[in-house]
């Protein structure tokens, strides 16, 4: 019989299959005529998931998501000579790979992801050679990497991801001249990034993330020109980051953080106009930031938290699109550019942990979508603005560590979505402000190391969700308010080191889950001193 002809081995495959499957609902419309039938057609073409070519043999076999259970060893692939694609992917299917899906030879897909298929991929898929897309990721399979993936030169997309490979990465991957994108991520592969990946000229993405790759970055990365997408972030890479990476042009996306990666970035990295993302937090760089990153106005995210970088930061923002920068513990000095204030896109800034100055009255505007800022631990100085006020959806607003000066202002009670405010180790004086009882949402309140005083305001007792409050090392007075026993979520509160008196309210009894404690007064702890 011929192979355009329809056959009954298709059918019988099939239905023996479906047998020998614990999970099969899905199957209901398989069935094969009763034995006393006088019909002689047997044809699969109308079962859910098959499709067939005109002469009424399978070509399609598509059952992803199906709620398939057990093994694909008893499906008879040799049976099958026509079929051009194989989707069985979300299901339930265990067990191994069988070695004789090599002998579809007509496969252009073929999608095994999201099982939980184990053992290795056979050597035999290196058949398969008409195939465009091979999809196996988020299995439970081991062992290396086939070389014999060499001979798929029509493969488009290879998905290997979230598995347990291990070994290197085969260099004859750089065969493959038409792969368009290739996802070996969250594996256990290890060994250098093969230099023949330079090869793979029509490649657009590339994610080679969470293994232990190590061994430099090869430069002749820099031959990818049509990459839109690059991750190879938390790896064991050394090294420097390659000047040719500045050839490409093309990227969005590129991703080298948590790696053993130092040296300085090169400049040629402010060609990559097109960037909305650059990840290079937790390397060991250093020096300080190309002057030509300031070319990058498409940049949406910028993360360099962890690093030894120092200098001036670049003029960022330029082009109104920074939404995150993260800088945290490096070692920046000087002066906040003044393109941050009037940066309206951000929603998200971290420079905690550097040497910044600023008066923080004059380089911080309006941010209407502004979610998080943390710039503790610099040195600023200067008053708070009453602006802050109008950045309603904050969330979390920290200055501690710093120098500054002048009152809080009343209207950071504005801030309805705020939850954590750190204002501690400055130099402010005044009042709490009494409108800070409008800030329901807060859980996190350190204004401690100041100059405040006044009372506490018995309007914090509105805060029924704060669980940390800090306002020791003041010069706050007057009685401890009753209101706090409201504060029914309190696991930290501090209030020694200012003046208050009065009795301990009994309500702050009712605070079952309070771990921290400390009440002790400037008097008392002199008095202390002068006994020990």
């Amino acid at each position: 019989m011929s192979a355009t002809t329809p056959t009954r081995s298709e059918a019988e495959a099939l239905m023996e299959w479906k047998a020998s499957l614990l999970s099969a609902q899905a199957l209901d419309s398989w069935s094969l005529p009763a034995a006393n039938s006088t019909t002689n057609t047997i044809s699969p073409c109308k079962w859910i998931g098959i499709s067939c070519n005109v002469f009424g043999s399978v070509t399609v076999i598509s059952l992803g998501s199906a709620g398939l259970q057990g093994k694909l060893d008893n499906l008879s692939f040799p049976s099958f000579q026509n079929l051009l694609h194989l989707n069985l992917c979300r299901n339930n299917l265990s067990g191994t790979i069988p070695a004789h899906i090599g002998t579809l030879y007509k496969l252009t897909f073929l999608d095994l992801s999201e099982n939980k298929l184990s053992g290795s991929i056979p050597l035999d898929i290196g058949n398969l050679v008409n195939l465009n897309e091979l999809l196996l990721s988020i299995n439970h399979l081991d062992g290396s990497i086939p070389s014999t993936l060499r001979n798929l030169t029509n493969l488009k997309i290879l998905y290997l991801f979230e598995n347990q490979l291990s070994g290197s990465i085969p260099a004859e991957l750089g065969n493959l001249k038409n792969l368009v994108e290739l996802a070996l991520y969250c594996n256990n592969l290890t060994g250098s990034i093969p230099l023949a990946l330079g090869n793979l000229n029509n490649i657009t993405k590339l994610f080679l993330y969470e293994n232990q790759l190590s061994g430099s970055i090869p430069p002749e990365i820099g031959n990818l020109v049509n990459l839109t997408y690059l991750d190879m972030s938390t790896n064991l890479l050394t090294g420097s980051i390659p000047s040719t990476l500045g050839n490409l042009t093309k990227l969005t996306v590129l991703q080298i953080a948590e790696n053993q990666i130092s040296g300085s970035i090169p400049s040629t990295l402010g060609k990559l106009t097109k960037l909305t993302d650059l990840n290079l937090i937790f390397c060991q760089l250093s020096g300080s930031l190309p002057q030509e990153m300031t070319n990058m106005t498409n940049l949406s995210k910028f993360y360099l938290d962890g690093n030894n970088f120092s200098g001036y930061l670049p003029h960022l923002c330029e082009g109104g699109s920074l939404e995150v920068f993260n800088a945290v513990d490096n070692h920046f000095i000087g002066q906040i550019p003044k393109s941050f204030r009037n940066c309206t896109s951000l929603t998200r800034m971290r420079l905690n942990g550097n040497r910044l100055t600023a008066n923080v009255s004059e380089a911080f505007g309006v941010y209407p979508s502004l979610k998080f800022m943390d710039f503790s631990d610099n040195m600023l100085f200067g008053e708070l603005s009453p602006n802050w006020g109008e950045c309603r959806n904050l969330t979390e607003l920290q200055f501690s560590g710093n120098m500054i000066t002048g009152r809080i202002p009343p209207e950071i009670g504005q801030l309805m979505q705020l939850g954590v405010l750190g204002l501690s180790s400055n130099h402010l004086v005044g009042e709490i402000p009494k409108e800070f009882g409008r800030l329901t949402s807060l859980f996190n309140l350190t204004l401690n190391d100041n100059q405040l005083f006044g009372q506490v305001p018995q309007e914090i007792g509105n805060l029924s969700n704060l669980e940390v409050l800090d306002l020791s090392m003041n010069h706050l007075s007057g009685p401890i308010p009753p209101q706090l026993g409201d504060c029914f979520k309190l696991r930290y509160l501090k209030l020694s080191g200012n003046v208050l008196n009065g009795s301990i309210p009994f309500q702050i009894g009712n605070l079952e889950y309070l771990q921290v404690l400390f009440l002790t007064t400037k008097p008392f702890r002199r008095l202390l001193q002068r006994h020990l």
